[in-house]
Order: structure tokens, then C-alpha cells, then sequence
């Protein structure tokens, strides 16, 4: 069965006037192929109706002005739900509401946040960084119109990266903590990192200590290769605790259990720490 796919936007009010011209619109992607709308909606419908439920979230102004807009594109669009109807534009709970419902309903999403009022595409990004932490396959891209010229010419670019930016985020803040990766995050551009990070966890966790060195190398390798801003603070960080969880101020090796059973300890492993102290007293 195929999964529920929408492509879900919020709807502003830009090319209602009659006076108001027609822009330039590409995508990142596809920049050769260009094509002049009054707003990103026609866009939305022209390009992804044949494959995905177009979802509006809209105010009552709002959807008037793109009926307006429509109708100058020759366009027809049928197929406001109500349920995405915005009443209040400052019942901010109710807002965040309407969106977390409507993104949860579908099982694929591609989300506009090029239009609408201030708040609204700020909640929508909120909302999708919740909806990622829990489902990372789901939100296939988030469009955004940058604007090159301001009124003539749009480039539309996804934001979908610094979603897995958040998750990576999340991953390295959690590891310094626990020594543990979420499995069920995801990321193309840091595949072999999550790869590198579990399997330091699952020796560390083993007590495969013998491995632990070589696993912690490897880490390092990938963490040195991470070059957004967002994330080099933790990176840094992560590389200061693998480097004090694999040399302690002694060589010996009694002296080495028995300072890794004490960082276990705080981290609340019991009983990896009594093992570790026990291994050390034999020694």
C-alpha cells in the first residue's frame, strides 16, 4: 500500500493585489527549469499534485487571496480542509495544534514554509524538529523560497539538512551522557559517524576493552571530519570524554579498571562498574 504523502504549506497572502507581478521560481535542484508565479502555491500544485496530497494551512484572508491567486494562473484548487483552518492567527496553541495534526497524519511529508504570517512557519519548523526526533524518514524536505531579488526572483531551497543537523546534535549530546546512540536516528551525510559512535558504545558496553582504542580511533577520525559550526562545540566536547575514557592518569592496567569502573559508576552502570572494580582487584 502506498504510504499518505502531502506536500503541506502555509499559505500567505502574496499575489492578490492586481497590481502585483509575477516572479522568477527554481528549484536548487533544477535550476534550468524556470517558471514565473504570482506566490509558491501554484508552483506547489503544478509540480507535486500528481504525486502528493497538497495540504494548505491557511487563514480565512489567506485562502481568499489564493483563490485570487489561482484563478490568475488558471489553476483550480478544490481541497481546503477545514480541519487546517487557522481561526485565530494569535492562538498560538491552537496553531501548533493544527500542524502537529497535520503532519501527523500523513506517513510522508514535504512541508512549505516559504509564506505566512511571523509566527507561523517558526511553529511549523518547531513542530518538525519534534516530529524528526521521532520519525526521521517522514519529512522528506522542507522548501523554502530564498529570495536572490527581492519580487523577481525566488530560489527554492530545502532546509531539510538542519533537521539532521538537530538529530546529529541530539546524538553527541547524549553520547557524552551516557555512552549510548539512539538507534532509531538517521543521517546520510553522518552514516559512518552514528556507525563509528555505536560501535564504540557497544564496546565500551561489552567492557571489550581490548578493542576500545582502536574503536575510540576510529571515532576520532569521523568526528574530525564534521565541519558545520552547529555541531563542532560538541565534537570537541565528545573527543575530551572518549580521550579520558581510554587513558587514565596510570597505565597500569588494574589502575586503568579501576578508574573506568569509577566513570561508569557516576553514570549509574552498576554493574559494568563492579565488574570492572572486581577485574581490577584480581589484577
Amino acid at each position: 500500500m502506498n504510504p499518505k504523502k502531502a506536500i503541506i504549506t502555509i499559505l500567505g497572502k502574496a499575489g492578490e493585489l492586481d497590481n502585483h507581478t509575477k516572479a522568477k521560481y527554481y528549484f536548487e535542484w533544477e535550476k534550468e527549469v524556470q517558471k514565473e508565479y504570482f506566490n509558491t502555491f501554484p508552483l506547489l500544485i503544478e509540480n507535486f499534485s500528481k504525486s502528493y496530497e497538497i495540504v494548505p494551512i491557511y487563514t480565512k484572508d489567506a485562502q481568499n487571496a489564493n483563490i485570487k491567486v489561482l484563478k490568475k494562473e488558471n489553476l483550480e484548487f478544490n481541497s481546503f480542509n477545514s480541519n487546517c483552518l487557522i481561526q485565530d492567527d494569535k492562538d498560538f496553541k491552537n496553531i501548533f495544534k493544527i500542524i502537529n495534526e497535520t503532519i501527523t497524519s500523513y506517513q510522508e511529508v514535504i512541508v512549505d514554509v516559504s509564506h505566512g504570517f511571523r509566527h507561523l512557519p517558526i511553529l511549523m519548523i518547531v513542530d518538525l524538529i519534534i516530529q524528526n526526533f521521532q520519525d526521521t524518514q517522514k519529512i522528506k524536505k522542507i522548501l523554502f523560497a530564498k529570495e536572490i531579488l527581492a519580487f523577481k526572483e525566488y530560489e527554492i531551497i530545502d532546509l531539510k539538512e538542519y533537521l539532521d543537523l538537530a538529530n546529529i546534535s541530539f546524538v553527541l549530546t547524549t553520547f557524552e551522557k551516557n555512552y549510548t546512540v539512539a538507534s532509531h536516528i538517521k543521517s546520510q551525510k553522518y552514516k559512518k559517524l552514528l556507525q563509528k559512535l555505536n560501535d564504540f558504545s557497544n564496546d565500551l558496553m561489552a567492557l571489550n576493552l581490548g578493542n576500545l582504542k582502536k574503536t575510540a580511533k576510529e571515532l576520532f577520525d569521523e568526528l574530525e571530519k564534521i565541519e558545520d559550526i552547529s555541531i563542532l562545540e560538541q565534537a570537541r566536547k565528545l573527543k575530551q570524554t572518549i580521550n579520558q575514557l581510554i587513558n587514565f592518569s596510570n597505565n597500569d592496567l588494574y589502575f586503568y579498571y579501576y578508574e573506568l569502573s569509577k566513570t561508569l559508576f557516576e553514570k549509574n552502570y552498576i554493574l559494568l562498574s563492579l565488574t570492572l572494580l572486581y577485574e581490577s582487584t584480581v589484577l
